[in-house]
């Protein structure tokens, strides 16, 4: 919707103050602090990678330079060092806003979220909710294609039941930093993504399908835009439609 009428945002702050509503941020709300009018970091990246394969005369391919998705596609085919190569692009390019925040994600680390969704892997929504009083966050993320050894001796971060306001789950859907091998970059990896979901192969983490499965459950997604297909294909998969309470963008 356009315009948020008085009702939408009263059902918006009930649902919050009562637990059933689950946060999601998505890529448009990853601001370089330091730059807050520029352009999100999954776009900066994105120009960073073509500029790359521009100089390598590999970027003859390239149609939206500021699609990320589309643009780690071709690198990962077209440079060297293929996949491991762009992951350490990746890992360089977010190193510096590791340990950063920003306003937003400090004022939406304020409210009363037990379950909080990232898209992106710069923590900018795990470190603020850290800097938050009283809060302590649990963090743990997706890997679309574990390693079954490395799976094991990770372990599944478990929720405290019972003290999920103060105790919130922070989970990267599309991976982490620490485990390079498990982001979703390019459109193979959301494709490979979206299959595992589905077949539960690896399954999310146990309170994340708990929360969604839950129809009194509601949304409120920030920083997201729906044009792409695997957006509106992910929100199916995650069960995130149909719900009793309804959910703002």
């Amino acid at each position: 919707m356009s315009l948020l009428e008085e009702r939408d945002w009263r059902l918006l702050l009930r649902s919050i103050r009562e637990g059933q509503c689950i946060l999601l941020v998505g890529p448009g709300a990853a601001i370089d602090p330091g730059d807050p009018q520029g352009d999100p970091l999954p776009a900066r990246l994105a120009l960073k990678l073509t500029e790359e394969l521009r100089r390598a005369g590999k970027g003859g391919e390239i149609v939206t330079a500021s699609d990320l998705a589309h643009v780690a596609q071709i690198y990962a085919q077209a440079m060297p060092k293929k996949r491991p190569g762009l992951e350490l692009a990746v890992e360089d390019f977010y190193e510096p806003y590791r340990g950063q925040s920003t306003p937003l994600h400090l004022d939406l680390a304020a409210l009363p979220f037990s379950l909080c969704i990232s898209t992106t892997p710069e923590r900018f929504l795990l470190n603020a909710f850290a800097q938050t009083p009283h809060k302590n966050p649990v963090y743990s993320f997706y890997h679309f294609q574990p390693n079954p050894s490395r799976a094991r001796a990770r372990g599944l971060v478990s929720h405290p039941e019972g003290d999920s306001e103060n105790r919130p789950l922070i989970y990267d859907l599309y991976g982490s930093l620490d485990e390079l091998d498990a982001l979703v970059l390019s459109e193979h990896d959301m494709l490979d993504f979206l299959v595992n979901v589905t077949r539960e192969s690896p399954p999310l983490h146990p309170y994340v399908t708990s929360r969604f499965s839950d129809r009194d459950t509601s949304f409120l997604f920030i920083g997201f835009g729906f044009r792409h297909w695997y957006m509106r294909i992910w929100l199916h998969v995650l069960k995130a439609w149909g719900h009793n309470t309804p959910s703002l963008a």
